[in-house]
């Protein structure tokens, strides 16, 4: 009997470590990324622009995502209202080891504009969102680092900070760190600071109205991106969605973002 209650003793100390394991922040963010590993999806919401003085501008939009080689994204946002920019749409195009194709289409002008990677800082379409926000976390272009955990509402959660690893991303993106808050419980994105090049706090993004939508994966009905420097900031609210619809890949495609349709 002792020799049974020695055993058992030897073989729960052996397991502890393993139990007890801290997660890294690489493990953190893996864990982040892969919600958003569906086949592809339809998002429809509404995009509000808010000026210093509490004026809105309020726009309709469609944003489709579909998977493709792996791990990586083609992503299509199309403007459906209101009248002046219906039709207008941004389509990107991840690719690996080399920066990501975007393709922005005006109807007024009739033709589409390449966005060169010195533009993806900038804002799209007049919102506090820039190019480099609509892109999804592609882990190997970032370091990341784990610097503690604090509450986030009525949930605890992990700060994790992104520093771009290449001066080429850090062109791109514009921001010289992000510092991201990811819920324990769920391991879903809810705050984000980005920083400029010079370590000044520039926009702060949070995101609620979190949805289950199966699978142990998790959506945000509502981010806003408020933008620290000039007090605006930009609402982006859910109305629909719908995972694993079976988008035809043709719709992400130039020649479809020019149908402006």
């Amino acid at each position: 009997m002792r020799k049974i209650l020695v055993s058992w003793l030897f073989a729960v100390v052996l397991l502890l470590p393993l139990s007890g394991h801290a997660l890294t922040a690489d493990e953190i963010m893996k864990n982040y990324v892969d919600q958003f590993k569906v086949r592809d999806e339809t998002n429809v919401a509404t995009m509000t622009l808010v000026n210093t003085s509490g004026k809105e501008r309020r726009r309709s939009i469609t944003l489709m995502t579909k998977e493709y080689g792996g791990s990586l994204h083609k992503i299509l946002i199309r403007f459906t209202a209101p009248e002046n920019i219906r039709g207008a749409g941004l389509l990107i195009v991840e690719n690996s080891g080399r920066s990501d194709d975007e393709w922005l289409f005006l109807p007024e002008l009739k033709r589409i504009k390449k966005i060169s990677t010195s533009e993806r800082s900038h804002s799209f379409m007049g919102s506090e969102f820039s190019y480099e926000d609509l892109h999804s976390e592609v882990m190997k272009d970032y370091r990341y680092a784990l610097k503690g955990s604090e509450p986030c509402g009525a949930h605890e959660c992990f700060v994790i900070e992104a520093v771009p690893v290449s001066s080429r991303k850090l062109a791109e993106t514009g921001y010289g760190k992000r510092v991201l808050w990811i819920r324990k419980d769920i391991f879903f994105r809810v705050k984000v600071d980005f920083y400029d090049r010079k370590g000044q706090l520039l926009k702060t993004e949070t995101d609620e109205g979190l949805t289950d939508i199966g699978g142990g994966k998790y959506r945000m009905n509502k981010i806003t991106m408020h933008n620290n420097k000039t007090g605006q900031e930009t609402l982006l609210e859910s109305t629909s969605r719908v995972i694993d619809s079976g988008i035809p890949a043709t719709k992400f495609t130039t020649t479809y973002l020019k149908q402006g349709a």
